[in-house]
């Protein structure tokens, strides 16, 4: 009944392990990258929801001075400054994303 069947030879397995190992070897940098890629995206995030608490809080108290500061929000390091007059208050948000290029973010308050 099952006399013919001589199942896979040699070459074929290591034809499919070859491609096998090829595919990862080309995926791995491109997975590696989008997930580096997203994890600027959620920084990016990060900085606007800030700065957008900032603002929320210099709309409260308007007396309310940040010259220059450093806090480290979920292992990323933002530097806030502020800059302005009586009249316009400008806070920005500089900081290094997870793909190594650096990145700045301000927003305006009257």
């Amino acid at each position: 009944m099952l006399q013919n069947c001589k199942g896979f030879s040699l070459i074929e397995v290591m034809t499919g392990f070859a491609v096998l190992i090829l595919s990862i070897l080309v995926f791995s940098p491109l997975l590696e990258f989008l997930y580096k890629e997203r994890q600027t995206v959620q920084q990016h995030y990060l900085a606007l929801a800030f700065l957008h608490d900032l603002l929320e809080k210099h709309v409260i108290n308007a007396s309310m001075e940040i010259e220059t500061t450093e806090t480290t929000l979920k292992n990323t390091t933002f530097y806030i400054t502020s800059e302005g007059n009586s009249h316009i208050h400008k806070y920005c948000v500089e900081w290094v994303g997870a793909n190594e290029r650096e990145y700045k973010k301000c927003i305006q308050a009257k």
